[in-house]
């Protein structure tokens, strides 16, 4: 089970599905998958107090032989938190460049990843309506992952 979609708690006490798959992916493609973002799982002391764009660094700096390379953000569910989207400017700024673009992965066990640039995403998010996590009630959206 992907374990995107379980509450933070619950996440921080099993390995990232959603990373994995994504890592083998790349590598089974012959690129080199470098883990650059936090791991939930090393339970950073005060981590909330950390500016919010540094706290979404992209999970992954991924570069084939040729020097073509990516940032990848992954995600083990097709929701996106209204807090995330409304910081999608300043990560874009931060992170998004023409030589080395910001993507989004949306890696599942029963496909391959679904790979996304952040324009893509934010057409998308815009089509979508708000939700309401039950527990906390975190506004999110639910990503079309089809064409």
């Amino acid at each position: 089970m992907v374990n995107g979609s379980m509450p933070f708690h619950d996440r921080i006490s099993v390995a990232n599905t959603a990373e994995i798959l994504f890592q083998q992916h790349f590598e089974r493609l012959g690129y080199q998958a470098t883990k650059i973002g936090f791991n939930e799982q090393d339970h950073l002391p005060f981590f909330w107090q950390i500016n919010p764009v540094a706290r979404n660094i992209p999970d992954f700096y991924i570069v084939n032989d040729d020097g073509k390379s990516g940032l990848f953000q992954v995600k083990g569910t097709p929701n996106i938190k209204e807090i995330e989207f409304k910081l999608l400017p300043d990560i874009v700024k931060a992170y998004h460049s023409n030589r080395c673009p910001l993507y989004y992965a949306f890696c599942f066990e029963e496909c391959e990843p679904i790979i996304m640039s952040w324009q893509e995403l934010v057409r998308r998010y815009e089509e979508s309506f708000d939700q309401s996590y039950e527990d906390d009630g975190k506004v999110y959206r639910r990503i079309r992952m089809g064409d």
